[in-house]
């Protein structure tokens, strides 16, 4: 099962999803659940709060505080707050379960640029893996354009003349 929490659209469609992620809570090694959109909105929302800047990818350290998390995310959001009480099942069918960690595992489907009929090119929006190349920021999935011609390959719809 996939249980999506959050999105990124695209540039020129934006009912595209282009990145799509979930995450669910393992513990004991088995999965508790997947964490509920709310859940994603409040980490992006604190994390700003406190770090001024979005987190895109977390550090290996957040990943093992899914019980916490989950009980103290479970007391405002019911998704959050089953996930806590399947964790809390397996402490009570065996107490030593107490002292193993729980944890977050994120799974991305990214969906590379979209070619759409009029030849525009449909890209992340806001993606997190933008770089900078030579001094002005570039989607990393494209920067071998850049490198080898110097620009972005730019599409353009098939003219009838050239179907024969």
């Amino acid at each position: 099962m996939y249980g999506a929490s959050a999105y990124l659209n695209g540039t020129a469609d934006p009912h595209s999803l282009k990145w799509l992620l979930a995450t669910r809570v393992m513990f004991n090694g088995r999965v508790m659940g997947h964490v509920s959109p709310r859940f994603q909105e409040l980490v992006q929302t604190f994390y700003h709060l406190f770090k001024n800047k979005y987190p895109s990818y977390t550090r290996p350290k957040f990943y093992k505080t899914a019980k916490l998390t989950s009980f103290l995310t479970g007391i405002i959001d019911k998704k959050m707050r089953k996930i806590f009480l399947r964790i809390l099942g397996q402490i009570f069918k065996n107490p030593l379960n107490l002292f193993k960690r729980a944890y977050f595992q994120s799974f991305m489907i990214i969906q590379p640029v979209n070619i759409l009929p009029d030849g525009r090119q449909d890209m992340c929006d806001s993606c997190p893996d933008m770089t900078v190349h030579e001094g002005r920021l570039v989607w990393s999935c494209r920067l071998e354009e850049m490198n080898t011609f110097g620009c972005f390959i730019t599409a353009v719809p098939k003219s009838k003349s050239q179907d024969h």
